[in-house]
């Protein structure tokens, strides 16, 4: 990468607004051309536009009148029988009922775990 000093860099800057101030469009011959393009779009787009949005309208008319419609025809069939507060049950009330409730049982006072697992030595009487 070769080194620049600042006096280089300054002219190679120089140089680059110089050629820009040569070759740049008038401003008012621009604006001009831009204003006459507007409006030659505005013309041609106009109409199609009016036509587009009175379409749009019409289309959106037509969906909210057969949404409403559609609506009103099956009040009737929504109804439907709604069971009773009383017989209601919570999902997981089956849980409740097991048959193993001794294992649920709470343990006795005096109990140690390994009863149960081991047999209790039998004492010879003689």
């Amino acid at each position: 990468m070769s080194e620049i000093n600042d006096g280089e860099l300054q002219a190679v800057f120089t140089a680059l607004r110089d050629y820009d101030a040569q070759v740049e469009p008038d401003f008012r011959a621009m604006l001009d051309q831009a204003r006459s393009h507007r409006q030659a779009t505005a013309r041609s787009v106009g109409p199609a536009l009016r036509w587009v949005a009175a379409a749009a309208c019409f289309v959106l008319a037509a969906a909210l009148l057969v949404a409403t419609n559609r609506d009103r025809s099956n009040v009737r069939a929504a109804v439907t029988s709604i069971p009773t507060i009383s017989g209601w049950q919570s999902p997981t009330a089956g849980l409740l009922d097991t048959q193993v409730r001794e294992l649920m049982a709470p343990a006795p006072v005096l109990s140690s775990v390994f009863d149960g697992v081991t047999t209790p030595l039998q004492l010879k009487t003689d």
